[in-house]
């Protein structure tokens, strides 16, 4: 019995080694038979599954009698963190088959269209993993920086896929997190609604996480949808009630960040849309864009702000976990590692878990800013590199406002008043919700840029 017990499992390893390879084949050629279409929606419904169900399994409470993330059980973490793994296994394994037969089979239409686009993010994103893991003081790379580049990079290799069935899962997904967030309420009232809470709508005494990380993912989410409503109606009673469920949502979230980042769509989107329809004068489109981006700037740079006072609200209320308050003392302590370390910055170990020790700050993840986080995590060549990127997918929406009538402008504009408040450009970000908008921009973008074009890569 024990020969058996010890030679058992050794036949059975060596069995599945010898057979994983072909598993991996048979899998491979399995998926490049699949059209853009679904490898694309597969990749984005495995995302935000990723996001959505860790949120459920841990069986958070809100509640600040309690504390703002109630410690769960360890069966319920690992199975979360299972999902999460699943989730991620599926997108990258899809996006890699995706790569790969790009890559293999690259034809000259590559080069046309996206090609500015796809070697901007190569450059910056390889760049930015370059001098965190080997030039930055405290270098560190982990296999996981591979996650984003190989997803972003198989987006560039899609053909003209089937818009309506990507619109249709992808307002779906949202849909989904909207209508989950709103049953939750009465369903798990702890695990979505922070309260007691205070906020700018007077008689609201609570404000909706949902079933996402936070309520700014949340307003940011809904805000997404209504955008997509807009560009791509539904049929009426549906469109009725899409429209109605994110916008209520959109309100209940109290959101400020999503709030002015509505009021930068609206100026930087909807107006220059009422100067081409109403034929206004060239000199004095040019006086109101200029006016426009301005407004544009201060709002992108107030985005920033409201967070800082609902932080200093919970550290008050928790005024045993740190001497400092807000934002402020964050991106005074990560500007100050910039400036001892001004080329490559500190390093990918900024506001990890052993530098907020050290710092006294455990309440800090990152520096909730976009740009000065990454000018703390790898300097000033971090800062270039991550402004180019900017600049090129501005190029982008501009170049091809008129195909997409502004719908890749205004996700760049989420995109950047999200930079003001958050840090949702890091290496790490994947299964989340910040990524998930990256990657429709960039998914839209292709689609549009390929379209105008008349150079479609064809179905894989």
């Amino acid at each position: 019995m024990i020969v058996l017990s010890i030679i058992l499992p050794f036949i059975a390893a060596v069995i599945f080694g010898f057979a994983l390879p072909f598993l991996l084949v048979n899998i491979y050629h399995a998926i490049t038979k699949w059209s853009d279409t679904t490898k694309t929606t597969i990749i984005l419904w495995a995302i935000s599954i990723g996001t959505i169900l860790p949120i459920i399994l841990t069986k958070r409470n809100l509640s600040l009698e309690a504390e703002l993330f109630r410690p769960f059980s360890t069966g319920t973490a690992g199975f979360a963190f299972m999902t999460t793994r699943i989730a991620t296994l599926l997108a990258i394994g899809v996006a890699l088959v995706m790569l790969s037969r790009g890559l293999t089979t690259r034809r000259q239409s590559v080069v046309d269209s996206v090609s500015l686009l796809a070697w901007t993010f190569a450059i910056y994103f390889i760049g930015t993993v370059l001098v965190v893991s080997l030039g930055s003081e405290y270098p560190d790379f982990t296999y996981k920086y591979s996650y984003v580049l190989i997803t972003i990079g198989s987006f560039f290799f899609l053909g003209q896929y089937n818009l309506y069935k990507v619109n249709c899962n992808v307002k779906t997904i949202l849909f989904v997190v909207v209508l989950g967030s709103l049953i939750a309420i009465m369903v798990a009232p702890n695990l979505v609604l922070l309260k007691p809470y205070k906020g700018l709508i007077p008689g609201l005494n609570f404000r909706l996480f949902g079933i996402t990380s936070h309520a700014n993912t949340l307003g940011l989410v809904s805000l997404v949808l209504i955008l997509l409503e807009v560009y791509f109606p539904s049929r009426r009673l549906l469109r009725i009630v899409i429209l109605t469920a994110s916008t209520v949502v959109f309100v209940l979230a109290q959101s400020k960040t999503a709030w002015v980042t509505l009021s930068g769509l609206v100026l930087g989107v909807y107006v220059p849309n009422l100067l081409v329809r109403y034929q206004i004068k060239q000199s004095c489109q040019r006086s109101i864009k200029l006016f426009v981006a301005v407004c544009m700037l201060m709002l992108a740079i107030i985005s920033s702000v409201p967070f800082a006072t609902d932080l200093e609200k919970f550290l008050h209320i928790h005024s045993d976990l740190t001497t400092f308050t807000g934002r402020t003392a964050i991106w005074k302590k990560t500007l100050m590692e910039w400036y001892n370390y001004p080329l490559f910055g500190y390093g990918p170990g900024i506001w990890g878990l052993e530098y907020r020790i050290k710092a006294g700050m455990l309440y800090a993840g990152q520096a909730h800013n976009q740009f000065i986080q990454t000018i703390g995590e790898s300097g000033g060549i971090g800062l270039f590199l991550i402004v180019c990127y900017l600049m090129v997918l501005l190029q982008y929406a501009i170049r091809y406002y008129t195909q997409s009538k502004g719908l890749i402008l205004s996700l760049w504009i989420i995109i950047l008043f999200r930079c003001f408040s958050e840090a949702p450009l890091r290496p790490l970000v994947f299964i989340d919700w910040a990524f998930f908008i990256h990657a429709l921009m960039i998914i839209y973008t292709v689609y549009y840029a390929r379209s105008s074009e008349s150079a479609p890569l064809g179905q894989y």
